[in-house]
């Protein structure tokens, strides 16, 4: 009976190490920004009631041309990934996000944040998790603001989206950007 046992953990052993997964296509299903913002206690602020500008928009741009795809996880699985989809989604996230905190986003704004994702990786141990790597330049400015988020969770996919939601609220609160967005 031991043997069976062991047989049959050893065979779901290899099969879940070996296991390729959508990773990506699971992150973007858990970015769910209502859920998220309960879950970290996010404060949404009315940046519009701060803004010194004409028009209360911004440009986000996913500007990571890497779409070359990659394993984010370094020893179990394999989960391909690439930097631009990451980009994109951070982007859309921050798209949401600005427009919560009533600042329209527009591909017409003079105002122009390019988003690129710098790495990402997952790991698994007794706990899950994903780290991101962001930098977001003001084109306008010649300014470039690294950002990072390094989160935990029972699974990689939960880890990614909490990541996620966690860097685009450091972007969004970060002084520096308020300022350039607010025309301050």
């Amino acid at each position: 009976m031991k043997k069976i046992f062991m047989l049959i953990f050893c065979i779901g052993l290899v099969i879940s190490c070996t296991h390729t997964r959508d990773i990506q296509k699971e992150i973007t299903d858990e970015l769910q920004p209502a859920a998220l913002r309960r879950s970290f206690n996010t404060q949404i602020t009315d940046l519009s009631k701060e803004s010194k500008c004409t028009d209360r928009t911004i440009n986000i741009v996913n500007a990571e041309t890497d779409k070359t795809e990659f394993n984010m996880l370094q020893r179990r699985g394999t989960y391909m990934v690439t930097r631009h989809y990451f980009s994109g989604l951070i982007t859309d996230y921050l798209k949401e996000g600005y427009r919560q905190s009533r600042i329209t986003s527009t591909p017409d704004s003079k105002r122009i944040l390019n988003i690129t994702v710098k790495n990402v990786e997952g790991w698994y141990s007794h706990m899950c998790g994903a780290i991101i790597h962001v930098d977001v330049s003001i084109p306008e400015k010649n300014i470039k603001i690294p950002f990072s988020s390094r989160q935990t969770a029972i699974d990689v996919h939960w880890a990614g989206a909490y990541a996620i939601h966690d860097v685009s609220w450091q972007i969004i609160n970060d002084p520096t950007i308020q300022d350039y967005i607010l025309c301050k």
